[in-house]
């Protein structure tokens, strides 16, 4: 069980109220590096699973953390569901978890644009 800081616990509270009240919710986490932003990310993105498929775009160097984020905190996601674009070359396809770097999303452009036109990414 994760426990949040109070201040978290309320920015995922206010979020996950509004998402009752209105169709669409955007949001920035702007904490300082180390407190908790990405763990934050999938509990709201958990809230939100039923927009899902869900795009994790980061750093390059980020990639595989999220992936371990996102093995570690998300159990009910079969490793299957899960896919990390690394190279231009990599398939795009449809899977509940995406994860690619800044970068990735300029070179998977097309691809990306493609399976988002099939099946939308609810939540980025």
């Amino acid at each position: 069980m994760v426990v949040f800081a109070a201040n978290q616990q309320q920015t995922i509270n206010k979020l996950t109220r509004e998402k009752k009240e209105a169709s669409a919710v955007r949001v920035l986490l702007g904490d300082e590096m180390g407190l908790g932003k990405s763990l934050q990310a999938l509990a709201l993105a958990t809230a939100y699973e039923d927009d899902w498929p869900l795009l994790i775009v980061c750093p390059s160097a980020m990639r595989y953390p999220w992936l371990d984020y996102v093995e570690k905190w998300l159990p009910f996601v079969a490793p299957d569901d899960v896919q990390l674009l690394r190279r231009k070359m990599d398939m795009v396809l449809p899977r509940r978890v995406t994860i690619l770097s800044y970068k990735g999303l300029t070179m998977l452009e097309k691809p990306l644009l493609a399976l988002h036109r099939r099946q939308p990414f609810g939540m980025v």
